[in-house]
């Protein structure tokens, strides 16, 4: 048996392969994880509909998404690029692979960007509700239910007594109020107001896939096909008459070592702007109420500690911050420059295997910090092999 590449196949070939590879490893390990990831935090018993789940929820969702449709599609493109030696391709749904491949990108960043300020916010609610501060629309109600109350009372006719309340026709506390929003678990699915950060979410990050249409340097390859068609001019007609109609080709960037004003725009969108405003400004607030709290004589009250999920925060930020800038800027218009010995094959493997490297980080990066969706994946496991189990024991007793 003769070694690796000396069998008489190019090695291209068998880089071309390993390009190809690459992409469907996300179909498979990425699609493990963020499965795992998805289905603990959906069926564990007691996870609460918070913005933290929702929104590690939603991150999740986008990854099966393009773990099982856009990468199969760039394992076709990249490898199909490589082995032609060309920068630019032209296949089938090259509009809505270019939309899908940027548009995906957007959701991790600017969920975490959310998160970030989320914790923030869910801090300040703390200490308020704490210290006993009420905001204007909470007195509202308080004094609706004042007046609710003595309407009730009072309204009864002469000479009978005044019949309690009902229950049914009590409103509700604002403290009860929010334990009963905070009680609605992630298995019987998001508030409404969550449902519309998500909705939104998900528009404005295809929008920003809809950036990546715009060619402002004038670099993309225009050619026009000609087609010949045949049409007959009447409906029962047997006759056919040939014309020939041109058609524009859509072409999909793969690869080009020199960065783009393209580059430089995806780079802000989707990493300078969510994490200078997201994690790094939020936690500079969070630091200055901090040092206010200490500097402060009257004494604050105990406020439950986030520092998991500003833990969680920092650190998928960063990795996405070193990835993205592969993805978008280090892989084809410096690492060349400084790293000649640098191929077309390693330039796409930086690009499109380590660029993407969040689909498999962040299912680990959250399971190791969050110990109750790390137990729910047993429990989810348990459950399962029960319910199998049953279902063998039944069809057991059915053929007896």
């Amino acid at each position: 048996m003769l070694p690796f590449g000396f069998d008489g196949t190019d090695f291209s070939t068998y880089e071309t392969c390993g390009l190809a590879l690459s992409q469907l490893s996300f179909t498979v390990f990425g699609t493990v994880l963020n499965n795992l990831l998805f289905n603990a935090i959906k069926e564990t018993p007691g996870i609460l509909a918070s913005n933290y789940h929702v929104l590690i929820l939603n991150i999740t969702l986008s990854n099966l998404l393009v773990s099982n449709i856009v990468k199969p599609m760039s394992s076709i493109y990249i490898s199909y690029a490589y082995a032609k030696s060309e920068e630019y391709v032209s296949l089938e749904f090259c509009t809505l692979y270019t939309i899908a491949n940027s548009g995906a990108l957007g959701i991790l960043p600017w969920s975490i960007m959310i998160l970030a300020w989320h914790t923030f916010a869910a801090g300040r609610r703390a200490e308020l509700r704490s210290r006993g501060i009420l905001k204007k629309s909470i007195k509202f109600f308080a004094v609706v239910k004042t007046v609710a109350s003595s309407v009730a009372q009072y309204g009864a006719r002469d000479g009978e007594d005044s019949p309690p309340l009902s229950p049914d026709w009590t409103i509700p506390t604002p403290e009860q109020k929010r334990n009963r929003k905070k009680a609605v678990t992630i298995y019987e699915g998001p508030r409404l107001p969550q449902q519309i950060m998500v909705v939104a979410l998900w528009i404005f990050c295809g929008m920003l896939g809809l950036v990546n249409l715009y060619d402002p340097d004038k670099t993309t390859p225009i050619n026009v096909q000609s087609r010949e068609l045949l049409i007959r001019p009447e409906a029962n007609s047997t006759k056919e008459i040939t014309i020939v109609r041109d058609f524009d080709v859509a072409y999909c960037k793969i690869y080009k070592k020199e960065l783009e004003i393209l580059d430089f725009i995806n780079w802000i969108l989707l990493v300078g702007i969510p994490v200078i405003f997201g994690p790094f400004l939020a936690s500079i607030v969070e630091m200055l109420f901090f040092l206010r709290r200490c500097f402060l004589r009257s004494e604050y009250p105990h406020i439950p500690s986030r520092l998991r999920t500003w833990f969680l925060s920092y650190i998928v930020a960063i990795s996405f911050t070193v990835n993205y800038s592969i993805n978008f800027i280090l892989a084809e218009g410096i690492f060349p420059q400084y790293f000649p010995g640098l191929t077309n094959f390693h330039i796409l493997l930086l690009k499109y295997l380590v660029g993407w490297a969040d689909i498999f980080t962040l299912p680990l990066f959250v399971l190791a910090i969050d110990t109750k969706l790390r137990n729910g994946i047993i429990h989810v496991y348990k459950q399962r092999k029960k319910k199998e189990k049953d279902a063998d024991s039944e069809s057991d007793i059915v053929y007896m």
